[in-house]
């Protein structure tokens, strides 16, 4: 087993391994600690927990945030509601 330098993961070597293990595979957190165990790199499972939540906004390429949207598109939503309401009470059904 190789020596880290201080405060960096044992990890960080294998990290795209475990995200494509994790967000690809959809891999078990239990099936990518036997993967690492294999590869001589003993963790526990809530440390890799804390190793994957800790890095999923960088790494995650299918990230669950949404974009929100423009200003002018936020406006003209506004406006295009407005005229439609307007159109309604115009001519009730």
């Amino acid at each position: 087993m190789s020596s880290t330098p201080p405060y960096q993961s044992k990890l960080i070597p294998h990290q795209k391994e475990i995200f494509h293990m994790w967000y690809n595979e959809r891999a078990t957190l239990k099936t990518i600690q036997a993967f690492l165990y294999e590869k001589s790199v003993k963790i526990s499972l809530s440390a890799l927990s804390r190793f994957i939540k800790r890095r999923q906004l960088r790494s995650d390429p299918h990230g669950a945030t949404k974009a929100k949207p423009k200003r002018s598109e936020q406006n003209n939503r506004n406006k295009a509601l407005s005229e439609l309401e307007k159109l309604m009470h115009q001519n009730p059904l």
